[in-house]
């Protein structure tokens, strides 16, 4: 045993300081790999229960991925090491010490990114669009700033079809997008709108509209809106959280039904300890015998508008609003961050029962922040209802909120 590793050890081991000592004395190779392994592993979680947070994020990032890295280490040692932190939402430590060594970006051109990114800094300029895409889609940043949009394409429940080519399709649900973040800095827009219903026009055969997939949400506080009724007197019904396509007048051809989606819980610890699992396994190169999935949530699609020759090109109905989650220490938001239903497609020319399809119930919106300056303008508002010779139901509201940490 070093002296000085006896000197600490004579301390009281859970001292408001202790840590921060610690890794200096361990940065000047006065304490090896393993003596502050073992302390990390014996005693960090009662400092996270006393609440010592505040001192703990003073860490140096560097400092802390350098003992990581060690062979001294394992996986799982890792792993529980950070667990703590997520179990005591650190997030400021976390944070730094996955975003240390990432770059600063600066987006001044249309971009698409797909999966999990990470940045130091991230920069959209105004009037131009970051397009996340695919699922699920994570941006890990130390500071983001946002001049211009952020938007989640709609990777959801896909829309229903028509019931024949010239009514219009359903549109596909609101995809799901996971922001963390030390400092976050939205003047622009944030969304994971659903996609709006297309419209009919014409068409040259009859048949009933398809019913939208299915959407899957991950619940940490609220839930998703239903979505409207299509127009008509056989319409395809809103659902949990698509909306019904436009029906027609006639029994045999009516609109399909907006997707229906599923539930699953989820705690803002969990949601932590994914991301922390992803970042031990893509960028520190360990893997843990167990690993938590970042979760891929996303809305319900919209039902396909009904055909019936010579009468009626129904409207689709309108995709659900997808899912945003935030979790930041610091935010300051002036601008919208949103998860709208789709508007229902309007309906066409074919004939006197051109119905519209029903708006996209609303998404899901969590912001969960320890300290807000401004926190601007959240939504997941129902999308409108298409028009027609009769006009397509709106859809509700889902929940847009604001989760304070204590």
């Amino acid at each position: 045993m070093s002296t000085v590793a006896g000197w600490f050890r004579a301390k009281d081991p859970v001292a408001i300081n202790f840590i921060d000592q610690i890794l200096a004395l361990y940065s000047l190779n006065l304490l090896t790999d393993i003596e502050v392994r073992d302390y990390l592993l014996a005693y960090l979680p009662t400092i996270v229960r006393n609440s010592v947070k505040w001192k703990i994020k003073q860490w140096m990032p560097e400092h802390l991925k350098s003992l990581l890295s060690s062979t001294n280490l394992t996986a799982d040692q890792c792993q529980s090491i950070l667990y703590v932190l997520a179990d005591g939402l650190l997030i400021d430590t976390l944070v730094d010490l996955m975003t240390h060594d990432a770059s600063d970006t600066f987006i001044s051109t249309a971009t698409t990114i797909t999966g999990t990114n990470r940045y130091r800094t991230l920069n959209i300029t105004p009037t131009i669009t970051l397009t996340a895409d695919g699922q699920p889609n994570v941006i890990l940043a130390n500071k983001l700033q946002n001049f211009g949009t952020i938007a989640k394409s709609a990777t959801g429940g896909a829309g229903g079809a028509p019931g024949a080519s010239g009514a219009g399709a359903g549109g596909a649900g609101g995809g799901g997008l996971i922001i963390l973040a030390k400092e976050l800095y939205n003047f622009g827009t944030i969304s994971a709108d659903g996609a709006t219903g297309a419209n009919g026009s014409t068409i040259a055969a009859s048949g009933s509209g398809r019913a939208g997939g299915a959407g899957s949400f991950a619940i940490i506080l609220g839930s998703p809106g239903r979505g409207g009724n299509g127009a008509g007197d056989y319409v395809g019904s809103g659902n949990y959280n698509g909306g019904g396509g436009g029906g027609s007048y006639y029994y045999t051809y009516k609109g399909g039904d907006g997707g229906s989606c599923t539930y699953t819980t989820l705690t803002a610890t969990d949601l932590l300890k994914a991301i922390i699992d992803w970042w031990l396994v893509n960028v520190l190169g360990k893997t843990p015998t167990t690993t938590k999935s970042v979760p891929s949530f996303y809305g319900s699609g919209g039902g396909g508008g009904a055909a019936h020759d010579g009468n009626t090109a129904s409207g689709g109905g309108g995709g659900g609003g997808g899912e945003i989650i935030i979790f930041a220490s610091r935010i300051h938001n002036v601008g919208t961050i949103r998860a709208n239903g789709g508007k229902g497609g309007d309906g066409g020319s074919e004939g006197a029962y051109d119905f519209g399809g029903g708006g996209g119930g609303g998404g899901i919106v969590n912001v969960i922040y320890i300290t807000a300056t401004e926190t601007g303008t959240i939504t997941a508002s129902g999308g409108s209802g298409g028009i027609g010779d009769h006009t397509g139901r709106a859809g509700t509201s889902g929940v847009a909120i604001l989760i304070p940490v204590e």
